[in-house]
């Protein structure tokens, strides 16, 4: 009687990852490894410039005849750069776990470096589900707005 492929791999928990497929995960932890430290960068960056864009926008505004207080466009600098903050640490930790784990053979260590790209890939969908349920809102409440207008 033969055997399906999934009654094999339920029989054994090992699973192997070809040559192939370590040379492909290694070159994404180095990829991965270089975008979370320029990420790094920039949110160092953003928090800087958020300290000093209200300050350095304020006569800009005041010249163009609007009373908006520049301290918001440095608070919202320095909320984009948290919001930044958490998907280049998630890959980062990918990306340093992911090249031990391959040489040391290490499972544990493998499945912690895919926990933490699905951490990734978990906040980059959550965030965009909220990014087009916004736009949604306020495209509505752009219509509503200009038709009230007229």
């Amino acid at each position: 009687m033969m055997e399906s492929n999934e009654d094999l791999y339920e029989e054994s928990n090992d699973m192997i990852i070809t040559d192939s497929a370590m040379r492909f995960l290694r070159e994404t932890g180095k990829w991965g490894k270089m975008l979370a430290i320029v990420g790094f960068v920039f949110i160092g960056l953003m928090v800087l410039g958020s300290f000093f864009v209200g300050t350095l926008m304020t006569p800009f505004y005041e010249e163009a005849g609007v009373t908006f207080p520049g301290v918001l466009v440095g608070g919202l600098y320095f909320i984009m750069a948290v919001v930044y903050f958490f998907p280049v640490l998630y890959l980062y930790k990918f990306s340093t776990q992911i090249k031990p784990a391959l040489y040391q053979k290490d499972s544990d260590l493998l499945a912690i470096a895919f926990e933490n790209m699905k951490s990734l890939y978990k906040f980059m969908g959550i965030f965009t589900i909220v990014m087009f349920v916004l736009y949604f809102v306020f495209g509505v409440g752009a219509l509503i707005l200009g038709a009230a207008m007229f």
